[in-house]
């Protein structure tokens, strides 16, 4: 990633987080996924530690404004700029767009592919002879 766009996503992420006050149940829920990826000390952790972070957030179906809460609270608490940016650099889903596409951008779960909108080729054409055209 481009280090000017990395900033700005880390940057923007920051903001976030500055603007959030989190309650002590939802830090509860943020540190059990740190341990459930294994994970003692966030600022100790390494890009390998983030695929486990990865995985278990995907498993718990966690929606679009917890996994950006989450990132926020993780630059809270001093998670390592190189980890962050594996965080939202990651395409788990495959779709093509980063995680920080799918949470500042697109507001979509970045753990479901999105599906492209399918727009039908065929058109009714109401007329005497009730052609179909596509």
């Amino acid at each position: 990633m481009e280090n000017n766009t990395q900033e700005t996503l880390i940057d923007k992420l920051k903001r976030f987080a500055k603007q959030q006050n989190f309650q002590e149940r939802l830090t509860g829920e943020f540190r059990q996924v740190w341990k459930e990826a294994g994970i003692i000390n966030i600022q100790e952790a390494d890009v390998s530690d983030m695929r486990k972070v990865l995985a278990v957030l995907s498993r718990s179906e966690a929606s679009t404004e917890f996994i950006k809460a989450f990132c926020a609270n993780a630059v809270t608490e001093g998670l390592p700029e190189n980890c962050l940016d594996t965080l939202l650099e990651s395409d788990i889903d495959h779709d093509g767009r980063s995680l920080a596409q799918e949470i500042f951008r697109d507001n979509t779960n970045p753990f479901v592919p999105d599906k492209a909108k399918k727009i039908s080729n065929y058109k009714f054409q109401s007329s005497q002879s009730q052609q179909w055209e596509y």
